[in-house]
């Protein structure tokens, strides 16, 4: 019986954990992609955290040329991921939100297949955005201004990997919990 509790208890939090994130990756990838297809945000900046955003705000959603030679995620690129985001993360609600209500193998295993999916979508976009953030730092070697061009790539480029990669500490319970239910919905 005490199993039964403990699986269940780790059910809802499953459950819950997927129905907070994907509510949250859902906002965020649609605020990008409003504002991919907004007007253009201004270049006046009075603090540090404003030129931060303003420099994100040039690099993944302003424009769909290249910053830097080959560059993968360009604004369109990024903007197309965004989308394929928004999709993910409504499968995970509706899937999080089964799991919440029904304690079924088909539940768990959906949850979990759901949820190893958007790990593996983060893993991808956090690699790209890793030989991007390489790719940037090399091409700033070879501008005139080198230190103001590491700068722009740190900028730009490291809080949305970070951020991609959910910390790395909510992408690696995401999938330990994944592999869990999944394993778990065999056993049921």
């Amino acid at each position: 019986m005490t199993a039964k509790v403990g699986d269940n208890k780790l059910r809802k939090l499953a459950a819950c954990v997927g129905i907070i994130q994907s509510v949250t990756w859902i906002v965020m990838s649609m605020i990008c992609i409003i504002l991919y297809y907004s007007p253009v945000i201004s270049n006046n900046y009075s603090s540090y955290m404003e030129l931060i955003q303003l420099t994100i705000y040039g690099y993944f959603l302003y424009t769909s040329e290249e910053v830097f030679p080959n560059q993968t995620f360009t604004g369109t690129v990024f903007n197309v991921f965004m989308w394929f985001y928004v999709l993910l993360d409504v499968l995970w609600l509706i899937v999080s939100i089964y799991l919440l209500f029904k304690n079924t193998p088909r539940a768990l295993k959906a949850w979990s297949h759901c949820t190893l999916l958007v790990s593996l979508w983060d893993f991808i976009t956090f690699v790209i955005l890793g030989a991007d953030y390489n790719k940037c730092l090399d091409y700033a070697e070879t501008t005139f201004n080198q230190v103001v061009f590491q700068e722009v790539c740190a900028n730009a480029i490291l809080p949305v990997f970070i951020i991609a990669a959910k910390g790395f500490t909510l992408w690696i319970f995401n999938i330990a919990l994944g592999v869990i239910l999944e394993r778990k919905s065999r056993q049921l």
